[in-house]
């Protein structure tokens, strides 16, 4: 469409719809013309309408219409992506739908975008610009213009860079619903962000800014800005000139004055504020205003690091101060009240200082501080200079920092921290923890003060450290020896007289040792004295090592000691009295537990156990090893008086008519080679003791048992064992047995324990609490009822378990960890595979809902345990075949899916093809 004038007429041509035509200048002729295209003309062509439905360039021009007056002359763009430009004077442009552009020119315009995504360009005069709904682009230019967004994500500017600041306005803008981002420009501006998260920038002028209801972001600029967030998580920025910003009551908003005498205003409706007030000025007078309502009394100041917390106590609400105690660049000048009260940076970090009965956390400054915590928990910080630090009554934290600090705990559980310096630590009461730290330290201990303190004098300076104890102290009153933490490092120094003990940390390491511990009549103790204390035993546990060893002889004497080899050597190691914990070393060693409870590890080495009438309870731990390993029986013990029994794998040897008892852990699963020796030089051998036992031969047996406790040892050959009634040991040995601890009736009593050994075994435990080991072989473990247990160690083998009724559990040995096993969900039962050896244990209707119980724990070595709940919530649910082969020589395929090919005898082929198969081949070649 061409619009062209001619005279006082329009002259319309429309060459692609065949017409063209004369509109004359005449109030009393109106025009209108279909089907495609639209058009009326009324009066002078005050309002003149294009309503074509379809896209257009429509001008309001003197090269188009002619406009040559200054009279309010208005334009419709109607539908369709429509430009609108107005002449000198008042215009009205309405883009109507659509995507359109409106150009005010000279002139008090009123542009209005409508719906659709508009650009609005208000050009010179003082223009009311209105997006509507849509994503506005809206211009104002010169003048003292008035911008609305509307609805939609709108850009607004009050002024255009381009012309010289002279010529920019005082503009007043609303964003209105959206995100907006609405600029100034140069001129004392007013802008407002109505709802949504917007983004605000005042720039050069004396700007006024206000967020809204959300979260918005307001940015100042150049100019004495005013800045209110309202209502959202607002984040305000003064930048230059001398700003005032208040966060309103939205909650966690963000002030920043930067440069220039800022005020931060808060009210007693405004939420909870940080306020970063760095100044590159360390001049500025920054001013932080309660307004009325506001007391000085209802404040309260603390400190947390270097910033400070001002909390307004009828609300809670929390004023910080960024980083107000690091430097005077974030410092405020003055805290101001309604009533004239002021407050300047010496009021508030003395208010600062001040102690209450509650848990308070304290921080000095660079002088010479004195901060005494009171009652309550306290943590106390002296930063630098020489502070007096008192923690007072409660569980304390006391840190010196640099110079050289005094830290008293006072009662309660307290941790002390001298830092750099040389400091005087004094736990106090209670249970102290105290850590000079680099310099020259001195501890102190007073009699009947803290029933225990641990100090820890790392001190990577080297610097000549003391503890120094009080009167009534004397050196006779004290006992040093090995510390049950860290053994080999650590020292614990035992007041006995008043049962207070001292742990010295990594004392024998090069950097935590004392130089002197110093008594009061003026006895003085080194390294060396404490070394040779050490390695005597006491009357009480004492912790000792091949390196306290006297002629290889290690004697714990009294009390519950710990003996340890960790060196090449023979060695004799004597527990004494107490309950004993005995470790051999690489060598052929020699233990007596002595009287108690007591754990010997003989590790290495063929080694020698002695025990006697009186010697209490034993228990030998030994690993799987051909050496011989010997027992001792003392002069009054006899082979008449020695009866042998299996319990749970473990080999106990009870001394008749007494509670002695001799424990060889593991003795029937791990078969070590044993000789046990008496007075009158009989010698017993595993031979002789499996033989009590019961034992078979290498052949093919069927053994059945009575209603006693039997032990029955299939050895090689494929046996079927028969257990009865009674707590029965049935152990398969080499070869595919079938173990039943019941009889002929499966409600037989007995809490069994049924050992495959080698081989491909089917296990029976039925009534009772019965323990099953599967052994090396694919296994199957079944059991209706009772607290079973199911133990599988590496190198096992895939097993089966079907269990019902009871509280079950599944118990990994040493070396299987959770991380290399994965859990898959298969119908209703559990597979457990072993990413290591491809092995994998099935539990037969594990997940089934029907089932009375299946197995309620799975436990580990390193105590992790897995009950039902954990496992559902980890397993992996697949889908796979189950092919089981025969004696033949079979041809098994498996699929895309998770497939378990097991040949079994035979010379078999198996193929897995895709997925994450499991190949077993079994007997033959395959």
């Amino acid at each position: 469409t061409y619009v062209v004038t001619q005279g006082t007429n329009i002259i319309l041509s429309y060459p692609s719809e065949g017409f063209s035509g004369v509109l004359d200048d005449n109030p009393d002729i109106s025009y209108a013309y279909t089907p495609n295209n639209g058009l009326y003309g009324k009066g002078s062509l005050a309002l003149f309408s294009i309503s074509t439905g379809k896209t257009g360039l429509y001008h309001l021009s003197t090269t188009s219409v002619p406009f040559t007056d200054t009279n309010s002359n208005t334009l419709y763009g109607e539908a369709g992506e429509d430009v609108l430009i107005g002449n000198d004077g008042p215009d009205w442009l309405h883009g109507g739908a659509g995507n359109d552009a409106l150009y005010g020119n000279a002139g008090n315009d009123t542009l209005v975008g409508g719906s659709g995504n508009d650009r609005i360009f208000g050009a010179e005069g003082d223009d009311r610009l209105e997006g509507g709904d849509g994503v506005d682009n809206i211009l104002g230019h010169s003048g003292d213009d008035r911008l609305f967004g509307g609805k939609g994500n709108d850009f607004l500017w009050g002024d255009s860079d381009a012309l010289d600041s002279s010529l920019h306005g005082n503009d007043y803008i609303e964003g209105g619903d959206g995100n907006d981002e609405a600029r100034g420009g140069s001129g004392a501006d007013i802008i407002y962000g109505g709802q949504g998260a917007d983004k605000l920038f005042g720039q050069k002028g004396n700007d006024k800014l206000y967020g809204g209801l959300n979260n918005d972001y307001l940015y100042g600029n150049e100019g004495d800005d005013y800045l209110e967030g309202n209502e959202g998580y607002d984040r305000l920025y003064g930048h230059e000139g001398n700003d005032t910003l208040r966060g309103g009551s939205g909650n966690n908003d963000y002030l920043a004055g930067n440069d220039g005498d800022d005020i931060y205003l808060f009210t007693a409706g405004d939420g909870n504020t940080t306020i970063n007030n760095f100044d590159n000025s360390r001049t500025s007078q920054d001013i932080l205003r309660f307004m009325a309502g506001i007391r000085p009394v209802d404040v309260l100041i603390k400190r947390t690091n270097n910033d400070l917390k001002l909390t307004l106590q009828s609300t809670g609400k929390v004023i910080t101060v960024q980083s107000y105690f690091s430097s005077l660049n974030y410092e405020l000048y003055a805290i101001e009240f309604s009533d004239g009260t002021s407050w300047d940076g010496d009021f508030v970090r003395a208010q600062a200082l001040i102690p209450s009965d509650s848990n308070d956390t304290l921080y000095g400054y660079a002088s010479d501080d004195t901060i005494n915590g009171l009652d309550g928990h306290d943590s106390i910080y002296g930063e630098a200079g020489n502070d007096v630090l008192t923690g007072g009554n409660g569980d304390d934290r006391l840190q010196g920092g640099d110079g050289n600090d005094l830290l008293l705990g006072g009662m309660g559980n307290d941790s002390l921290k001298g830092q750099n310096g040389n400091d005087t630590l004094d736990g106090g009461g209670n249970a102290n923890y105290l850590f000079g730290g680099n310099g020259n330290d001195t501890y102190l201990f007073a009699l009947n003060a803290a029933d225990y303190t641990g100090i820890n004098n790392y001190d990577s300076d080297g610097g000549y450290d003391v503890l120094r104890f009080g009167e009534s102290i004397a050196p006779s009153d004290v006992v040093a020896t090995r510390t049950s933490v860290n053994k080999e490092l650590s020292v614990d120094l035992m007041l006995w007289k008043s049962d207070q003990l001292i742990f010295l940390a990594d004392y024998l390491s090069s950097n935590s040792s004392l130089d002197v511990i110093e008594f009061s009549d003026g006895t003085n103790w080194g390294y060396q004295t404490v070394i040779d204390m050490i390695k005597q035993h006491s009357l009480g546990a004492d912790y000792l090592y091949s390196s306290d060893a006297v002629n290889n002889y290690l004697s714990g004497a009294t009390g519950n000691d710990y003996l340890s080899i960790n060196t090449e050597g023979d060695f004799y190691l004597l527990g004494g009295e107490g309950d004993d914990f005995l470790i051999g070393g690489t060598g052929n060693d020699i233990f007596y537990g002595g009287s108690g409870y007591d754990e010997i590890l003989g590790t290495a080495g063929e080694n020698t156990y002695r025990f006697g009438l009186g010697d209490g309870v034993d228990l030998i731990r030994s690993y799987p090893s051909s050496v011989l390993q010997t027992v001792e029986f003392g002069s009054d013990v006899f082979p008449g008086d020695v009866s042998v029994h299996i319990d749970s794998g473990n080999l106990i040897l009870n001394l008749e008519g007494t509670t002695d008892q001799l424990i060889i852990q593991d003795f029937i699963y791990l078969e070590p080679s044993y000789q046990f020796k008496f007075s009158d030089s009989t010698i017993w051998d595993s031979v002789d003791i499996l033989q009590w036992l019961r034992v078979t031969d290498d052949m093919d047996n069927v053994i059945r048992g009575d209603d006693t406790n039997d032990v029955i040892d299939g050895q090689a050959g494929s046996d079927r064992l028969i257990g009865q009634a009674g707590d029965d040991t049935l152990i398969g040995g080499e070869g595919d047995d079938e173990l039943y601890g019941h009889g002929t009736s499966y409600l037989s009593d007995g809490n069994d324990t049924l050992i495959g050994g080698l081989g491909y075994d089917t296990l029976y435990g039925d009534k009772g609490d019965d323990a099953f080991f599967g052994g090396a072989g694919d296994d199957q473990l079944n059991d209706r009822y009772g607290n079973d247990t199911y133990h599988y160690h590496i190198g096992d083998g895939s097993d089966t378990i079907h269990d019902q009724n009871g509280v079950d559990t599944l118990v990994f040995g040493e070396g299987i960890q959770p991380s290399e096993l994965s859990l898959h969900q298969l119908y209703d039962d559990l597979l457990i595979h072993f990413s290591n050896s491809g092995d994998e244990i099935t539990v037969i209707n594990y997940f089934h809902t029907g089932q009375q119980s299946s197995l309620e724990n799975i436990t580990f070595s390193d105590s992790t345990i897995w009950d039902f709940n954990y496992v559902s919530s980890i397993v992996n649910i697949i889908d796979y075949v189950r092919q089981v082969g025969s004696s033949n020589a079979d041809n098994l395929i498996g699929d895309a899916n998770y497939d378990n090919l097991q040949g079994e005898a035979g010379n078999d082929t198996l193929e897995g093809r895709g997925g994450n198969d499991v190949l077993k081949g079994g007997d033959g070649d395959d």
